[in-house]
């Protein structure tokens, strides 16, 4: 409460004193775009509300995963220890996809990298169900699983920065006006709002289960049963979703990318003089 205090004042207070920089600007520049504008930016920019859709429930699946994993670790698998190491090793698979993502462009088209990021975590939650069931909870086949899942988790954090940029790129295409902050300011958005969902989601299930979160000292099998479902059941349900929105909106693939900066390139040509 007090955190959440300090963080609302210095916000307002922020907000209330800054000012931008008087700066000489051309006319057009002077223009403010206010939230009315910036939501009109948005909603008309049809390709990066696909991409806000596709992050928003991509960031839920893997929000659902490591917020629950404490109790998953704790309550199902009985072993607080396990914990640490399952979430350095996964980390390495997400930086293994951070950074693998440039290579795989190279060697695959950029559709196929974008599948597999959608693919790899789904594979990942069986090989965690395969783990827990008939493997009784083994810890390498399921940090194993993890570290698979989560090199395509790394892999769609590139890609969401590339899908925007590309977005933004669509948007001054169609509209003759480029508006890269409107559209990134989405990444902080789409952050906090699946956030948002991935603690509504717990709380629904938490609260059908009887389950008391950080309070809890047992878990009813039913209990048990809800947070095996928030680990590796309901987040390649969403991750299913999220891969049919971008399969059938999502349209600036390489081909139509190459197209769109054609465009633009032309537009940037000083126009020739005749005589």
């Amino acid at each position: 409460m007090i955190t959440s205090a300090i963080y609302a004042v210095t916000s307002l207070y922020g907000a209330a004193t800054v000012r931008e920089p008087k700066l000489a600007l051309p006319e057009e520049k002077k223009d403010a775009i206010g939230l009315g504008r910036a939501i009109s930016i948005l909603v008309h920019n049809k390709q990066a509300l696909v991409v806000v859709a596709v992050m928003i429930l991509f960031n839920l699946a893997n929000n659902l995963t490591n917020g629950v994993s404490i109790y998953f670790f704790r309550f199902v698998l009985k072993n607080d220890t396990q914990l640490g190491f399952f979430t350095i090793l996964t980390g390495v698979g997400n930086a293994l996809g951070l950074f693998g993502f440039p290579f795989l462009t190279r060697w695959f088209d950029r559709k196929k990298v974008y599948a597999m990021a959608f693919v790899l975590p789904c594979i990942g939650y069986a090989g965690m169900a395969l783990a827990n069931g008939r493997m009784h909870g083994q810890f390498v086949p399921l940090v194993a699983s993890g570290i698979f899942g989560c090199v395509g988790y790394g892999l769609m954090s590139v890609m969401q920065n590339v899908m925007l940029a590309d977005s933004v790129d669509y948007g001054e295409a169609q509209t003759g006006q480029r508006n890269e902050g409107i559209i990134f300011c989405t990444l902080t958005m789409l952050s906090k709002l699946a956030g948002a969902l991935n603690d509504l989601v717990s709380l629904a299930v938490f609260s059908a289960v009887r389950f008391g979160g950080q309070d809890a000292v047992t878990a009813t099998p039913a209990a048990v049963k809800g947070i095996t479902n928030l680990m590796y059941v309901f987040p390649p349900v969403i991750l299913a979703v999220s891969f049919a929105i971008y399969a059938a909106l999502y349209k600036l693939h390489p081909e139509r990318m190459k197209e769109i900066r054609e465009t633009l390139a032309q537009r940037k040509q000083p126009i020739e003089t005749k005589g």
